[in-house]
């Protein structure tokens, strides 16, 4: 039970041309012990999306995969004195989204106000 587990992500946002932004998140483990549980094999899954927006940014449409290439599973076994437990867990999280969003009331200017504590200000 030395051997340790290594885990790497990788999150990153690109922002193309014409408004497109694209992410891309990816995770890895790697086999090894951790207390007393060994994992048998790596594991792992990348997450790509795709996000378009439209009138000024008020409008933005998503498309967003998950689990691309479903190995998201882990396989291991659970060390409990005279127990010896071997589990695999395969989880459900492939999955294609749609996401659109619609900001109302998207005003460019910020209200700057007529500066109703300067008074105070300058007194101070």
């Amino acid at each position: 039970m030395k051997t340790p587990v290594y885990v790497a992500n990788f999150n990153n946002t690109i922002e193309l041309p014409k408004e497109f932004i694209i992410g891309l998140d990816a995770n890895i483990q790697s086999k090894g012990a951790y207390q007393n549980i060994y994992i048998e094999h790596p594991t792992g899954s990348i997450n790509l999306s795709v996000r378009k927006s439209f009138l000024k940014d008020a409008l933005s449409v998503e498309l967003k995969g998950s689990d691309l290439l479903d190995t998201n599973k882990d396989y291991y076994h659970l060390y409990s004195g005279d127990y010896n437990i071997y589990q695999k867990n395969s989880y459900d999280n492939r999955e294609f989204s749609v996401t659109i969003r619609y900001k109302f009331n998207t005003a460019k200017s910020k209200y700057k106000g007529t500066g109703a504590g300067e008074s105070q200000k300058n007194r101070m």
